[in-house]
């Protein structure tokens, strides 16, 4: 099975020293499809498009979020690496992108286009 373009920048961007001290690896939590899924949760529970640029600020402004997904476990450089370098979404993506954005009900048949 080959892995998704995200999963493996995923992949490239947490291999090394990016953890918190307090932290120790984890296949689960580390797991790059499992570290997107909580990305992507993250920015539709903090309402963060995935095309803004997020900074320091923004993640000290989310620290419960960022606990409560377990993204936490990470540096603050790696997390902006994250967000900025893999949740990139191309420009004709960007309507159905703001539609779930904003909470629409998508209808199946919209799912598979």
């Amino acid at each position: 099975m080959q892995a998704h373009p995200q999963e493996r920048a995923i992949l490239n961007i947490i291999s090394g020293r990016t953890l918190h001290s307090e932290y120790t690896p984890d296949t689960y939590l580390d797991d790059p499809s499992e570290v997107y899924s909580r990305m992507m949760e993250f920015r539709y529970k903090s309402k963060i498009a995935p095309n803004k640029v997020v900074t320091k600020e923004l993640l000290d402004k989310n620290r419960g979020l960022l606990r409560k997904y377990n993204l936490d476990r990470y540096t603050d450089d790696t997390l902006i690496k994250l967000f900025n370098e893999v949740a990139y979404t191309p420009e004709n993506n960007q309507e159905d992108i703001l539609r779930a954005f904003y909470g629409a009900k998508l209808n199946k048949k919209d799912w598979f286009k």
